[in-house]
């Protein structure tokens, strides 16, 4: 267990919210107009994916008519963002506290809050990609206080509020299921180990299968009707610039097949993209390292390790259906982290895990250069808002002031040998 004093760890908090302020102040941005239709799709016009959310919002947007519609939309975004970072920072004060303050845990925080996916959350203010990283977490912490069934309901929910869930929060949901079982069940026999949890936890795994079953099959029958240009054609009337008729359909009422068969050709280009396996594959790589390290003592080590893999870049599957490359490729990195928080709360943690030290340092370092530097493409042909000079001038201090706390722990003074003075005796003959 590290050792910092008060000072110390007030003065690590404010360097990193600070670096977690600027990472976000590189792309943030209030909801563009392909978010806020979104937010005004409901089930008036009949089933549709994602019209969860704006059947039961509609009524607060429409308050003051559709002149008034977009300044509620910006500000249910800003909300919504705010609580995401809020959650983002409770997850990561867990981690920390779950490991006693371990200076790798601080460092494990320090690369997620610096990386891609807190720059492209604060771009995606107003898309339903927050509120899916909130319901998975909800879902998560209903499965560590032993409410699987609570936890399928909120995954259910999720699938009607953005399908995008069954490749987000649904892997880690059932992660987390397995490994809390597996620390509670000392089972030899992985057969049977399996076995037994899929029958204890069917409620959680296949409810939310079966919405998205429904959904999809809806979709693939659905076929453009009058109900879909009635929608169409109410969307349209809010006039936002960056709408078109062709992107409603894209996203409302085109079926997972034509996705399919439209995006796949481009699946391995997207996902063997060398750009993105550097910005995103370094910090990825440490952050799976933490995890190994953390259960690398546990019952079926290596069985755990390679399902975190799965449930951490399951969510590129996504490149099979859509073309947003950049915000597919963050995903991995909030799957992994909401992954490692919950293998911290569920223990056993092993507090004296030195990961990030030494020769490792290296990598740190490096990886956090290519996180402050280098920028992910942006949605709607954006750029990054704030210049290399501003990043420097930030980061550098913040960082610097967190590595040196972190030193005099990593390299502390050694103590004064005390050179024990042995008197002499005069040998008298």
């Amino acid at each position: 267990m590290e050792k910092y004093s008060f000072p110390q760890k007030v003065v690590l908090s404010i360097c990193l919210l600070g670096i977690f302020i600027v990472t976000i102040l590189k792309a943030i941005r209030l909801p563009n107009g392909f978010a806020k239709i979104h937010w005004l799709t409901s089930y008036d016009y009949g089933f549709v994916k994602r019209g969860l959310m704006g059947s039961i919002a509609k009524p607060l947007i429409l308050m003051n008519g559709k002149s008034g519609a977009e300044q509620i939309i910006n500000v249910i975004g800003i909300v919504l963002f705010v609580l995401l970072c809020a959650v983002l920072l409770w997850l990561s004060m867990r981690i920390v506290v779950n490991s006693s303050f371990n200076r790798s845990s601080i460092i494990l925080v320090l690369i997620f809050i610096a990386s891609p996916y807190v720059v492209m959350s604060a771009h995606l203010v107003g898309y339903y990609d927050g509120l899916v990283i909130m319901i998975s977490f909800a879902a998560c912490l209903a499965v560590l206080k032993n409410h699987n069934i609570y936890a399928a309901m909120i995954l259910l929910i999720g699938v009607f509020v953005h399908e995008t869930i069954m490749l987000i929060g649904f892997p880690v949901t059932i992660f987390l299921a397995l490994y809390k079982y597996i620390q509670e069940n000392d089972m030899l026999n992985k057969k049977k180990l399996i076995s037994d949890f899929i029958m204890k936890s069917i409620v959680l795994i296949v409810v939310p299968v079966i919405a998205f079953i429904v959904l999809v099959v809806v979709q693939e029958s659905s076929s453009v009707s009058s109900q879909h240009s009635s929608l169409t054609a109410y969307l349209k009337s809010f006039n936002f610039p960056d709408v078109s008729v062709q992107k409603i359909e894209a996203a409302f009422f085109t079926s997972f097949s034509d996705f399919v068969k439209n995006e796949s050709r481009y699946f391995p280009g997207r996902v063997f993209y060398l750009r993105y396996l550097l910005i995103i594959g370094v910090p990825l790589a440490l952050m799976l390292n933490y995890a190994w390290e953390n259960i690398k003592g546990s019952m079926h080590s290596a069985l755990l390790f390679v399902l975190i893999l799965i449930s951490s870049l399951v969510p590129l599957l996504m490149h099979l259906i859509a073309y947003d490359m950049a915000r597919i490729w963050t995903y991995p990195l909030i799957s992994l982290f909401m992954i490692i928080w919950g293998i911290t709360e569920i223990g056993p943690n092993n507090k004296d895990n030195l990961i990030f030290e030494n020769s490792s340092l290296i990598a740190v370092i490096a990886c956090l250069m290519i996180e402050y530097f280098m920028r992910i493409d942006l949605m709607d042909y954006k750029v990054e808002n704030i210049t290399n000079i501003f990043r420097l001038s930030f980061y550098g201090p913040a960082t610097i002031i967190v590595f040196m706390i972190l030193c005099r722990k990593m390299f502390p003074r050694k103590a004064k040998t005390e050179i024990q003075m042995i008197p002499y005796i005069e040998n008298k003959v």
